[in-house]
């Protein structure tokens, strides 16, 4: 068994109106390889992953992807952020966001959980 560490960080919440359209944001200091989860009535869902395809034109490549037409990735090279873009928020879509970055081989980061709920 390898060891694999896990860090991770605060929780905000983002209350939002059914069928809104919401951008989650993760910040990504240069790590190639990320992944949404979402966790809901006890359930961790992968959203979608992906790594960078070239490093020299950093473009993200997906790789998994649960529901193409709701769930997108938005990259922000100003902001060296990706952006999980939901399309039309449903009661399914609420529960706790979490971005997940690779950091070598055997780290996983965790951004800020975002608690996604109807105002």
């Amino acid at each position: 068994l390898s060891t694999q560490h896990l860090m991770c960080a605060a929780t905000v919440n983002m209350s939002v109106q059914q069928e809104q359209n919401v951008s989650l944001s993760c910040y990504l200091n240069s790590s190639s390889e990320m992944a949404w989860f979402r966790l809901s009535s006890e359930k961790i869902t992968l959203l979608i992953s992906a790594a960078r395809g070239n490093l020299q034109k950093k473009e993200f490549i997906t790789y998994y992807n649960e529901d193409e037409g709701h769930f997108r990735l938005e990259e922000d090279r100003r902001l060296d952020s990706i952006t999980l873009a939901i399309a039309g928020v449903r009661e399914s879509d609420l529960g706790l966001y979490y971005c997940a970055l690779a950091i070598g081989a055997k780290t996983m980061r965790f951004g800020t959980a975002v608690r996604l709920t109807f105002a």
